[in-house]
């Protein structure tokens, strides 16, 4: 893809005076439900009690199989998350927004993203096709956005605009974004 602009989702981590950074969870809460759920099961083995009883030896297998697997698949989750990304000064999370619009509403929906108007943007009308996508990043607290128009050429969206961005107080936020 031969573009002059780079997609908003590479550019928002490669603005470092904005200090927007990914944040990922920590997967100690997830290595301990594993733990949890391997010591349930391993607890049918070593425990002659417990052994003697099939229904309770069952009932724990099948409890410290499940929470095993739960475990396992938050850690990998935790893991290779890529991470969402955070407005390192307020420790707020950018939530992500993204508009669908006809062909024909293109120049309409660049302008008012270049003023940073998402109000007026919210009021051109949506469309079920991605024929222009208005992708937005911004605070719930409003400290920042950052907002991109895409184009739907075949096979792929590219980028109509470099990625605006704007401070806060310079951008008019609809009612729904919150």
């Amino acid at each position: 893809m031969n573009n002059e602009y780079q997609l908003i989702d590479e550019a928002i981590y490669g603005l470092g005076d904005l200090h927007i950074t990914r944040r990922k969870k920590n997967p100690l809460s997830s290595i301990i439900v594993l733990l949890v759920g391997v010591g349930l099961t391993a607890s049918v083995y070593t425990v002659e009690a417990i052994q003697s009883n099939a229904n309770l030896s069952s009932a724990l297998i099948l409890i410290g199989g499940i929470t095993a697997i739960i475990g396992l698949v938050k850690t990998l989750i935790c893991l290779f998350h890529k991470g969402l990304p955070v407005y390192k000064p307020t420790g707020e999370r950018l939530r992500r927004f993204e508009f669908f619009y006809e062909a024909a509403n293109r120049d309409r929906v660049c302008d008012c993203v270049r003023r940073g108007d998402f109000k007026a943007l919210a009021e051109i009308p949506q469309s079920d096709t991605s024929a222009i996508i208005a992708i937005l990043y911004k605070t719930p607290g409003d400290n920042i956005a950052l907002a991109q128009v895409l184009e739907f050429i075949p096979h792929f969206h590219r980028p109509v605009m470099e990625t605006q961005i704007f401070p806060k107080g310079g951008f008019k936020t609809a009612e729904n974004l919150a």
